[in-house]
């Protein structure tokens, strides 16, 4: 067993670290074409932290001859070979093992055959799905391996392994309690957003993917909700974050909350989807043009809610934002704003 280090690109880094959702079916071997001293896992792995010398490059492990570094999880893709959005770099893990002159190359290979031979089991990959970067793009690489490139698979194939573990499709199903609320992603997904939980879900900004489709629709309690159909959940994977879940999207939301039913006497103020831009003022100020603390975007939304935390002067009322926290908001006849 080979130790392998989690080195990951930055998620903010798009150029190197793109974030699109991949389900792999093949293993991109490559030579990194690097003979100097020193040119092991571990300094191609600060190679790729400090920007890839401004290539769009990226790959998913290096492996010398004593440990592994991974760069990119092997649900997201990289850019190693040279297909551009073509299979090797949407549907396949780049694999690339080092030559530096002081390490044992043969070491370095065996190294990567152990890996290749766990990708494999994980991900259900057959061994006709290894394949060279040359198969891609036609690059002369791996320049060290190509003239063995069988041996190579044959050396793979001879790895010592658990047998491979078939798909999960069976449903991930949470037991429902009373008093709280669930989200349900549908099955017809094959990959989802979810955003810190405190950045706005925008794309872009994604903290993952989940993957409904490969489990047959996805289960989750709602932990919070920031805004109108942007809910707080936890996943195994990720934490702690948040997804879009409108009725557009096919998420359903189920189970009722105890706390909205013991507050079920509190009101509701509506902002209509017409409405682009709504002043909020600060709670000591007059609501009068030139006192904004801010502007919401009901439209943005299809439509704002919040809770009426009180009723300072006829036709005003006090919210809490996530953007503004308390203030008031002006909802006179002729706005659009309902309160129920």
């Amino acid at each position: 067993m080979v130790t392998i280090h989690k080195s990951f690109i930055p998620a903010s880094n798009k150029e190197l670290r793109p974030g699109y959702s991949m389900d792999p079916d093949f293993v991109t071997i490559h030579n990194t074409a690097n003979r100097s001293k020193g040119a092991d896992a571990e300094m191609h792995a600060r190679y790729l932290l400090n920007g890839a010398g401004g290539r769009q490059v990226s790959w998913h492990f290096t492996v010398d001859d004593k440990e592994i570094y991974q760069h990119l999880p092997t649900d997201e893709n990289g850019w190693h070979a040279g297909d551009g959005q073509g299979n090797g770099n949407c549907k396949s893990i780049g694999v690339e093992i080092c030559e530096n002159e002081d390490g044992d190359f043969e070491k370095a290979v065996a190294n990567a055959a152990w890996l290749v031979r766990q990708l494999m089991d994980e991900h259900n990959i057959s061994i006709d799905n290894v394949v060279p970067h040359k198969h891609w793009s036609g690059k002369n690489c791996p320049h060290l391996l190509l003239g063995r490139f069988d041996d190579f698979k044959a050396q793979v194939s001879g790895v010592k392994h658990k047998p491979a573990k078939q798909k999960k499709t069976k449903a991930k199903t949470v037991k429902e309690v009373e008093g709280k609320q669930y989200i349900h992603l549908p099955e017809t997904a094959e990959s989802w957003r979810i955003y810190p939980v405190d950045a706005p879900p925008t794309k872009g900004i994604e903290k993952g993917f989940l993957k409904p489709s490969k489990f047959g629709g996805l289960t989750y309690e709602i932990l919070g909700e920031k805004e109108p159909d942007v809910y707080v959940i936890k996943s195994s994977d990720f934490g702690k974050g948040k997804v879009y879940g409108a009725v557009s999207t096919g998420a359903k939301i189920t189970g009722s909350s105890i706390t909205k039913a013991k507050e079920s006497n509190k009101e509701t103020l509506y902002l209509p989807a017409s409405a682009s831009s709504w002043r909020v003022y600060p709670t000591n100020k007059a609501p009068v043009k030139g006192n904004e603390k801010g502007f919401l975007n009901p439209k943005k939304f299809g439509g704002l809610q919040y809770e009426v935390l009180g009723k300072p002067q006829a036709n005003v009322v006090t919210i809490k934002t996530s953007d503004f926290g308390k203030v008031n908001i002006y909802v006179g006849p002729g706005t659009g704003a309902k309160i129920k």
